[in-house]
């Protein structure tokens, strides 16, 4: 019962493969085909330009939380990583 089940697989596969393509020359020439029209809005009247020198600008200032009550090293015992950790280390 396998056999026929595999014969019938296969020709199913080589039936469903896609058949490559040889060479693209039957694609015919794409010369005279007009390129679509871009909608893209035009350039502001003085043109883009420059945007400028920001050397002197100031760096806003940033309003940072305060940190926990415990201190940033309160995170926990990890906990089976610490005891990975220890049997690794033991080995």
């Amino acid at each position: 019962m396998k056999i026929p089940i595999a014969l019938l697989a296969s020709v199913t596969a080589a039936i469903a493969a896609p058949i490559a393509q040889g060479s693209y020359d039957d694609y015919g020439d794409y010369a005279d085909v007009p390129t679509p029209p871009v909608g893209n809005p035009p350039p502001p009247a003085g043109g883009y330009g420059s945007y400028g020198d920001y050397s002197n600008v100031p760096t806003p200032p940033v309003e940072n939380p305060p940190p926990p009550a415990g201190g940033y090293g309160a995170y926990g015992d990890y906990g089976s990583y610490k005891r990975d950790e220890a049997k690794k280390n033991t080995a």
